[in-house]
């Protein structure tokens, strides 16, 4: 009888033990609430769905779809593009997962100018695309990198201080692309980190092609009514 009791206890503490390494390690954030927490939770449940989706791999399994997005990305950025996969409505519902205020935390809105150039003019037209750009804005997502990411991942910790000093430098963006390997993908936290850099990035690809699109389309208007312009006359 004792035998048997013993071995219920030995098996109650093996089941508590695996429950326990299940659990998933953003719950033990100390940065979110719990109701911030379970928002968080759900967008990254979306991002690592479409990422399996695309790369064509069980989310079981997640590390292998995460090697599969960055061994494609790898390949993208070596001929000088990005795309990850995510379209504007995908993109729109994964971050939807968050409230408006919580979105505040993790993100800054503001404007940026590129030089555009029009090739099919003769001579090419060049001329300034103001658009909206986001950026990881200085709340209580850069606050979750510092207090409870860095201290289990060194390559967070560096990524966060360097941004502090200056941005998303190409060094940085090489480094996640290059050494993924060193990031524990198995970890919710780590996972998270890695969505909103390419959430953000992806945002302003996004928002550039939309606007550049939109550009494209003022100018062929305008070119045809020149031309019709000057038919009549």
């Amino acid at each position: 009888m004792k035998l048997k009791i013993g071995l219920i206890v030995i098996i109650f503490i093996f089941q508590f033990s695996c429950k326990s390494d299940q659990i998933n390690k953003l719950r033990i954030n100390t940065t979110f609430s719990a109701k911030e927490t379970d928002q968080i939770i759900e967008m990254l449940h979306r991002f690592d769905s479409e990422i399996c989706i695309n790369e064509q791999k069980e989310i079981d399994v997640i590390e292998d779809c995460y090697a599969s997005f960055f061994k494609r990305i790898k390949k993208e950025t070596d001929y000088g593009k990005l795309d990850i996969g995510i379209s504007e409505v995908q993109q729109d519902f994964i971050i939807s997962a968050l409230d408006k205020s919580l979105r505040k935390e993790f993100w800054a809105e503001g404007i940026g100018v590129l030089n555009r150039v029009i090739n099919a003019t003769s001579p090419p037209k060049t001329y300034h695309d103001t658009i909206k750009v986001i950026s990881i804005g200085k709340g209580m997502f850069l606050d979750f990198l510092k207090n409870d990411v860095s201290a289990v991942s060194s390559k967070v910790k560096d990524y966060y201080e360097r941004y502090l000093n200056m941005g998303v430098t190409p060094t940085i963006e090489a480094d996640i692309i290059t050494n993924y390997e060193e990031y524990d993908i198995s970890d919710e936290r780590i996972r998270l980190f890695i969505a909103v850099h390419y959430l953000t990035k992806n945002s302003n690809i996004l928002y550039s092609n939309l606007s550049y699109e939109k550009s494209w389309d003022d100018f062929k208007r305008e070119t045809k009514n020149n031309k019709e312009t000057k038919n009549k006359n």
